[in-house]
């Protein structure tokens, strides 16, 4: 048995035996000066160096550069698409739920309004955010549903995460 660490330090001798060479000659070819062509000047002034039968080459009309090459036939699809990219798409507002509390019957929400910074508590059916026109739609125990334009979403309470110190000793 031969020794597998030898081997392999002949493969890698022979392979660098190999390429270094061809390496070698691919980067000074890749980098060896080229020798300048050099070609006759042409002596224009004389008749002879002038074709014979010259072409009249006529103006290239730029007008039909201007001309539209294809226009998207008017449908029903693209003037609803039209109307659609008209219609402006209402944000809605950046909330936080903080906490929900139960009073009496009901379920009240602590929402937090980044854009005004506001804490407010709410329940259902009342107006939040002043210029935001928010209104809170319902309030769950876990979760409370806000309306702003038409458009409704539901926040869900996060669970506290629990932090478990351990005793040091």
């Amino acid at each position: 048995m031969t020794d597998p660490i030898a081997h392999a330090r002949r493969r890698t001798l022979l392979t660098w035996l190999v390429a270094g060479p061809s390496l070698c000659a691919l980067a000074f070819w890749a980098i060896a000066p080229v020798e300048r062509a050099s070609l006759p000047a042409l002596d224009l002034d004389t008749a002879d160096a002038r074709p014979q039968n010259s072409l009249r080459i006529r103006p290239l009309g730029l007008a039909g550069f201007d001309a539209p090459v294809w226009q998207e036939p008017k449908t029903e699809r693209a003037t609803t698409l039209a109307t659609a990219q008209q219609t402006p798409t209402v944000r809605f507002p950046d909330l936080e739920l903080i906490a929900i509390v139960h009073e009496g019957d009901a379920y009240r929400a602590a929402i937090y309004l980044p854009a005004i910074d506001e804490l407010v508590i709410a329940g259902a059916g009342e107006s939040i955010g002043g210029d935001l026109a928010l209104t809170v739609s319902g309030v769950t125990a876990d979760a409370v549903t806000i309306a702003h334009a038409g458009n409704t979403r539901r926040i869900e309470l996060k669970k506290p995460e629990i932090v478990t110190l351990g005793a040091s000793g």
